[in-house]
């Protein structure tokens, strides 16, 4: 009888240790199923980047499990990718959006602080064609405080980003989550033109398709100057310098036509009154402060560190509503979460 009921015991715990392995290895299995299901979302990245088909489908394995996926595309630049991930059974599911930004959605934006004192009336506006009308898109952002000492004159929009921003006598001002990312500058070092002599851009500058100039000293912009095979794309390194006064550039022309990357903190000067510049392009350079005094016209977009605008209503920006379609290369995946696996549909 002593051993009849040890053996029973042995059995119940055999069997209980059984079921106990069988509920971690299932456990394990689920958790390594999520790992599978990323893998699909990666793959699916991969799809995304070479192809612009309405819904994208596809299949594959990563360790050790098997995934399939589903791709919606709800734009040009969005898409919702439902995955699942398989191994030995054990199912898991996960929901993501990917999307491509605007690469220069903002007619001005400032990484630390941005001041407008005294520029009035609609100095700050958005258009789609050069001389039409207003559209009433110029949005204007910061990662840290907006001020509007004037009321007014600061585009149709304010976008200020937590956790730091914040926005003063703003007549529009719009929260964002954030911090609003800036990427870095990272400036090719092949398959480039030569910069001018002395850095100094003059007459016409032929962009050749978008065949990068490369300055690795101060820059600057004198007189009247053109661009001819847009976009003509143009690299100011390290602290170098960039000067835009006493010049008109590219004039009539697109926002995207001239794009200028100034990598560093070195100065910018627009210049002021008379010696102001008219210039139509995109400026990005994040590391820069800019104060402006008066006179300064600028069609397209500008990124800097800080802006301070001074006196009197002084600058004029318009922004070119067409740089919204460009977009930057990389996807990225947001309002990623897990879903039951019977959700999928797969």
């Amino acid at each position: 009888m002593v051993m009849l009921v040890l053996s029973t015991l042995s059995v119940a715990v055999l069997a209980r240790s059984l079921v106990s392995l069988n509920q971690v290895r299932r456990g394990q299995d689920f958790v390594a199923a999520l790992a599978t299901a990323d893998g699909g979302l990666s793959d699916a990245l991969f799809r995304i980047d070479q192809a612009a088909s309405t819904n994208i489908s596809g299949a594959g394995s990563v360790g050790g499990g098997a995934f399939q996926y589903v791709a919606t595309r709800q734009s040009d630049d969005r898409y919702v990718v439902k995955v699942k991930g398989v191994i030995n059974g054990s199912a898991h599911a996960v929901e993501a959006t990917v999307s491509r930004r605007q690469k220069f959605p903002y007619a001005l934006f400032s990484n630390q602080g941005l001041t407008l004192n005294g520029n009035g009336g609609l100095n700050i506006y958005s258009y789609s064609t050069s001389g039409g009308p207003h559209t009433g898109k110029a949005h204007l952002g910061s990662n840290r405080s907006i001020v509007v000492n004037s009321g007014s004159g600061a585009g149709d929009y304010q976008d200020y980003y937590s956790p730091a921003g914040s926005c003063i006598g703003c007549p529009n001002p719009l929260a964002q989550e954030g911090p609003y990312v800036l990427d870095p500058i990272v400036v090719p070092t092949i398959g480039v033109q030569t910069c001018p002599p002395l850095g100094a851009f003059t007459t016409v500058i032929n962009g050749m398709s978008g065949v990068p100039v490369v300055c690795d000293h101060d820059v600057s912009f004198v007189g009247n100057v053109t661009v001819i095979n847009p976009p003509a794309i143009v690299y100011v390194t390290a602290d170098h310098r960039l000067t835009m006064a006493d010049s008109t550039v590219n004039q009539g022309g697109r926002g995207n036509d001239l794009q200028i990357y100034k990598a560093g903190s070195g100065a910018l000067d627009f210049g002021n009154g008379s010696h102001a510049t008219t210039t139509t392009a995109v400026l990005y350079a994040p590391a820069s402060e800019l104060t402006l005094n008066g006179g300064a016209t600028w069609f397209g977009s500008i990124t800097v560190n800080s802006v301070k605008v001074n006196g009197a209503p002084n600058f004029t920006l318009g922004y070119d509503q067409n740089l919204s379609a460009e977009l930057v290369r990389n996807w990225t995946v947001s309002h990623w979460h897990e879903v039951p696996s019977s959700s999928v549909g797969f």
